[in-house]
């Protein structure tokens, strides 16, 4: 159940997760790290080019998502 709070107040955050989750989830399917257990038929060489540049954008997202957190 979804928990609603006045004027949007985590509507940033919400937003910033969003992002992590996306940037993850494209790691899995191109078969990075060994994050999937049927990676998909894309040649190493690829993966080597593709994978470095996914977690860059992964680690951004999560930094992104730290920012927009309010520490109390």
């Amino acid at each position: 159940m979804p928990v609603y709070f006045p004027g949007g107040e985590y509507a940033d955050a919400k937003k910033a997760a969003g992002q992590v989750a996306r940037a993850v989830n494209m790691l899995r399917k191109a078969g990075c790290y060994g994050m999937t257990p049927k990676p998909p038929k894309t040649s190493p060489d690829k993966l080597c080019e593709l994978c470095p540049t996914l977690s860059t954008v992964a680690s951004l997202s999560w930094l992104s998502l730290e920012g927009s957190l309010d520490v109390f």
